[in-house]
Parts: structure tokens; C-alpha cells; sequence
């Protein structure tokens, strides 16, 4: 078995009505991480199917009626990807026609037309579901401080604003990295290293796998405790989840098996929902923020994963909350222009012409010749970068691999082309 893999920082690498189940009784469920539990009214969303009601029953008697539920690696071991399907077929093809946005468009064209409110959407979500008490407007004028009044935090709420910057900087991460890797050790031990920076007790368990036993609060279930085979579980479920050809059917394999897996200290939730994301992000789906959904009916469809590998309530919640998120990351692409395909067509050309311009000061014809393209072709990258020149800033630079110095000093010199 391979040593452990570890990552303080890593970089972008790698390759209608229903029945609602009763209310917990008291000692019942309560089975977050190791730190807290599951405390809330009885969920009124999403309409349970009749698994779902049938699921919780079972989990209403109390923890000390249930018999123990070790972990089971046959959940991961038997999953082939594209013959094994978690979610109902008909389910899953219907949610990613519905999701899918354009798959000609460039990996992960989806996830940065709308970054903003997924950041915010995603980060408040996931952090509401582990307790925390700040609503969406607060979490998004906490995102428009500068980092340095962040840095103080407020000792009244200083976890709870650590848990959403760490959000936005896992899922910023996330936006960054993922159409340029694929799903790998090394983007999920950085995604759970920025998740939780500062919030475990041993900075070791950051981004990497646990080398220590947990147990889940209040529930029955007996975790993986062995060090070597959370290493090749992990392994295998980012291998299995990166094979899936339907990217909702891959995004819902790698939210249960990854929080069932607990392959880390703390934070195995919180990871899970980011990581279900890639899928969606590298097919031009519109990604999951998980909005929607309380503590209670989350807690809920895990504790039935589990406890039980019941999925019922699992795919009730995903169902629910996916079909939300689309329903507002889906209306707000198709209310944006399509994107310039001149700019596709001539990105490196229009990247080389407008270096040439700014730093060598050439004129724009100048350095079209260079180029060695057909008339046509010629004229319609002249007609894109005189677009662009007059509205070149310092701050739009990386887009063109200008540092912003050089750009200042051509603005200052009258934006000669």
C-alpha cells in the first residue's frame, strides 16, 4: 500500500404533499461529525418518497435499540461505474438534461459565469448546514470585507466567520483547479486543507487522511478506523467518480461515498459537498449549492447512508436541491450573451497580438502579420482586439499574461495600437 499522501497547500494537479417522518426522539438521531449534533423541527421539504418515511421510521427508535453498523467496503467495492447507479437511471439522465448547459464551450465555462453567487450560495449553504448562524446577506457583506478586517475575525463569532472564509476559499479553489485537473488525491486533500485551516485541533489533519480512530455522536455507525484502507478507499471512490459518464450520477456517488468513507478528522461533509461538484463543473453543469435543505433532513439522509446504506432520503434531498440550484444557476446563464466566438476561435492569437501591443508596442497590424493568417481570419482578430485595447485595465491582465506594471506604463503612454 502506498504512504499516505499529505498536502498542507497543494496546486492544481493531477491528472406535491408527502408524509413527513415523526420527530426524533430525544437520544435518536444525532449523528454529524464527531463535533455536534443533529437538533432541529421535523423537515417539511423535500415530499418524501415512501422509502424515505419507511427509513426514518426505522431510524425514530432510539440509538440503543439500533443494532451497530460497521462499515461496509462492499458499499464502494461493488460500484462500477456506468453499469452500478445510485441514483434511479431515469433520474439521473433526467436531472443532467436538464442541467447540462453547452459541453462545446471550454471545461468549467458553466461554474465561472457564475462564480459570485455560487461562492456565496455554496459557502453559506454548506456552513448552515454544520451550525452556523449567519444568514446569506451576512456571509456576503463578510465576503466584500478586505482580507486584512477579516483577519480579526470578532471573538463572538470568529469560528463561525473562519468556517465561511474557508468555504470560499475551498470552493474558489475548486473553480480554479478542477477543469484543469481531474479528480484526484491531490484536489481533495487541498480542498479539505482550505476547509478546515484553522479549525481542527491538530494542524496535521489538515489535507490529509486521519491516522486516528472517530466516532459519529448519537448513531450506530462504526467508522473505517484503519489508516491504509482509508487511503485505498479514497482512491477508489475518486477513481470510480472520475469514470462516471453522467456527471449528476458521478456528483451523487461522491457525496454519499465520500461523508460515508470519513476519511478525514472533521470536515468529511463539508468535502463531500464541494468535491460533488467537480463533475458538474467539468461538464458544463450547473453546480449543486446545496440551498434549501435543513440540518434535520440532511442529518437525516446521511444517518440512513450510514447506518443502513439507504439511500432514500439521500436522493430525496439531492433531487430537491439540485433541482433548486438549477432552477436559478440555469436561468441566470441563459440570460447572459453567448460567449464571443471570435475570442474562442483566436485565444492564443488574440493573447500573442495583444503582448505585442502592450509590451513591444507594435501596432496592431504589426503584429497580426506575425500571426500568418488568411485575410478573413486576419481581419476579424483587428476587429476583436480594437474591442479590447480601449477597455484594457491593470486588474484584466492575467487574462492576456500582462502584469499589471506594464499595462499602466502603456495606459500612461496614451494606449498607442
Amino acid at each position: 500500500m502506498n504512504e499516505m499522501n499529505t498536502a498542507s497547500s497543494p496546486a492544481c494537479s493531477c491528472g406535491p404533499a408527502a408524509m413527513y417522518p415523526p420527530p426524533p426522539r430525544s437520544g435518536g438521531l444525532s449523528a454529524r461529525e464527531p463535533d455536534a449534533t443533529y437538533l432541529a423541527p421535523k423537515p417539511k421539504r423535500p415530499a418524501w418518497s415512501d422509502a424515505s418515511v419507511a427509513l426514518f421510521a426505522a431510524l425514530g427508535r432510539p440509538a440503543k435499540l439500533r443494532p451497530l453498523a460497521p462499515f461496509r467496503r462492499e458499499f464502494v467495492d461493488r460500484y462500477v461505474p456506468n453499469e452500478s447507479s445510485l441514483l434511479p437511471p431515469e433520474l439521473a439522465h433526467q436531472l443532467h438534461r436538464a442541467a447540462a448547459w453547452n459541453e462545446t464551450l471550454k471545461r468549467g465555462a458553466f461554474g465561472r459565469a457564475v462564480r459570485e453567487p455560487f461562492v456565496i450560495d455554496l459557502a453559506w449553504s454548506s456552513s448552515l448546514l454544520e451550525g452556523n448562524t449567519f444568514t446569506r446577506q451576512d456571509t456576503e457583506s463578510l465576503f466584500g470585507l478586505s482580507p486584512l478586517l477579516l483577519q480579526g475575525g470578532g471573538a463572538a463569532h470568529g469560528e463561525e466567520i473562519q468556517m465561511l472564509i474557508n468555504h470560499k476559499s475551498a470552493i474558489e479553489h475548486l473553480l480554479n483547479c478542477a477543469p484543469n485537473s481531474n479528480l484526484c488525491m491531490e484536489l481533495v486533500f487541498a480542498v479539505h486543507d482550505r476547509l478546515m485551516d484553522g479549525l481542527l485541533d491538530d494542524v496535521a489533519d489538515q489535507g490529509r487522511v486521519r491516522r486516528h480512530a472517530i466516532e459519529i455522536r448519537g448513531s450506530v455507525f462504526e467508522p473505517e478506523q484503519d489508516p491504509a484502507a482509508l487511503n485505498e478507499l479514497l482512491e477508489q471512490i475518486l477513481e470510480k467518480g472520475a469514470a462516471v459518464r453522467n456527471p449528476v450520477e458521478a456528483a451523487f456517488f461522491l457525496w454519499v461515498s465520500l461523508a460515508y468513507l470519513q476519511a478525514f478528522a472533521d470536515g468529511n461533509k463539508r468535502t463531500s459537498r464541494l468535491m460533488a461538484n467537480v463533475p458538474l463543473l467539468l461538464h458544463n453543469c450547473a453546480p449543486i449549492s446545496f440551498e434549501g435543505i435543513t440540518e434535520l433532513e440532511y442529518g437525516l439522509a446521511m444517518v440512513g447512508v450510514y447506518e443502513r446504506n439507504d439511500l432514500s432520503a439521500a436522493i430525496d434531498v439531492f433531487a430537491f436541491t439540485y433541482r433548486r440550484s438549477m432552477q436559478k444557476y440555469v436561468a441566470m446563464m441563459a440570460n447572459r450573451p453567448l460567449p464571443d466566438p471570435r475570442a474562442m476561435r483566436y485565444r492564443a492569437q488574440l493573447r500573442r497580438v495583444m503582448k505585442a501591443v502592450v509590451i513591444e508596442r507594435k501596432s496592431v497590424a504589426a503584429a497580426i502579420v506575425q500571426e500568418w493568417m488568411s485575410p478573413n481570419e486576419a481581419a476579424e482578430l483587428a476587429e476583436l482586439v480594437a474591442e479590447r485595447l480601449p477597455a484594457l485595465q491593470a486588474d484584466s491582465g492575467p487574462r492576456y499574461e500582462l502584469d499589471s506594471a506594464r499595462i499602466d506604463a502603456w495606459i500612461a503612454a496614451g494606449r498607442p495600437y
